[in-house]
Order: C-alpha cells, then structure tokens, then sequence
C-alpha cells in the first residue's frame, strides 16, 4: 500500500519503521518502510492481513486516511560499499529487503538477491528485486514457483562456489 505522507517519504532511510494505527478500534502495528519516494511523497507498506488492524488497513481504498502513523523509527541499516554482498529475505522478510538492496546497489555493491516463500501466491516484490538483481533467486516451500528450496539452501550454493 502506498501512502501519502510526504515528510514521512523525505526523511525515511533503508531499515526504518512505522507504528501505523489503521482506525479507532486497531492495535498499534509496526510495519516496515518498504519503499519511499520523496518525489511522489510516498511511502509502501507491505503487511499481510491477519489481525483486525490488518484487516481494517486491506479495506481502506483510495484516498481514504490511516488515524495515525508515526515514524520513521528504528536505526537505518548501515549502507557502504562493501563489493558483494548477498540478500536473502522470505515471506514478509521479502518487504523490508527491498530498500536495503537498493541502496546497497546505489553504494556501488555487486548485489546478489534470493527471495522465497511457502507458495508461489506469497512471494511479493519480485519484479522490484529483479531490477536491482536480474539474476534474482526466487524459491517456494513447495515448488509452486521458481526452485523448490528454502532461502537458505542457494545461499549455501553461492558461498560453496567461492563467492565473497
């Protein structure tokens, strides 16, 4: 989901969340800044619905308001130029990965990615991987979409090739 919140989209860093209370009957969420676009005054949310907050967040449509969002919290993820580097995110894991991955290319690293999840309807973000990684690695618990493995398994594969 995308969200208008345009100081929120300026001063969001790769890392960072937001605790997101959807109405006056939701639970305080923390969700990951998925993505922020200072240009559009954006920013993404990814979040799957499972509690009534969640629920009442998938229900709002366009151009209706979330009651209060505060962020961004946390400490960013340090970002330099370390060569290669190899990120691995599953399910959910997969959201807060992107912005991470991407600033990691924009340092000037050789950025390897692999994402997966249970089935082939829950992995999120792959074309938005594939941009940063056209080598991408995407795996599923059960075979339903790319290689039947979990995330952990190609890793193991690139660090036994001599992979840095």
């Amino acid at each position: 989901m995308d969200v208008y919140a345009p100081r929120l989209a300026a001063s969001a860093k790769p890392g960072q969340f937001l605790i997101v209370k959807a109405g006056p009957k939701s639970e305080r969420i923390p969700l990951t800044i998925a993505d922020a676009d200072e240009k559009q005054g954006t920013i993404t949310i990814v979040f799957q619905a499972v509690g009534e907050g969640t629920h009442i967040l998938a229900r709002l449509e366009e151009g209706d308001f979330i009651e209060n969002v505060l962020g961004p919290l946390g400490s960013p993820t340090h970002i330099e130029n370390f060569g290669k580097v190899v990120c691995v995110g599953g399910g959910i894991g997969v959201a807060p990965l992107y912005p991470i991955a991407k600033a990691l290319k924009e340092a000037g690293n050789d950025v390897r990615v692999i994402i997966g999840a249970r089935n082939k309807s829950l992995i999120i973000e792959e074309d938005m991987m594939r941009s940063i990684d056209p080598e991408l690695i995407v795996v599923t618990d059960d075979g339903s979409y790319g290689r039947k493995a979990l995330v952990t398994e190609p890793l193991g594969e690139l660090l036994e090739k001599g992979a840095d």
